[in-house]
């Protein structure tokens, strides 16, 4: 599970929140980040991927750990 937060200058043209139609088959599935109680909602739905943080910048991307996550239900 990727999430990718909105960025003030996004556009169209760049987008990187894209799904195939089967979600419950896809090995990634990628959201838009809404915050930690609905993020945590969507991370339940899907409890076999591990959530991760898209950066997306003007020249570089970084993935990372999905950080408001409680220490007892980090994989």
């Amino acid at each position: 599970m990727v999430f990718v937060p909105h960025l003030e200058d996004h556009t169209a043209h760049q987008e990187w929140v894209y799904n195939r139609v089967d979600l419950e088959t896809a090995h990634v599935v990628f959201a838009r980040t809404l915050g930690p109680d609905a993020d945590q909602r969507l991370m339940a739905w899907f409890p076999e991927h591990r959530p991760l943080v898209l950066e997306v910048g003007d020249r570089s991307l970084k993935l990372q750990r999905y950080p408001h996550l409680d220490e007892g239900s980090a994989r």
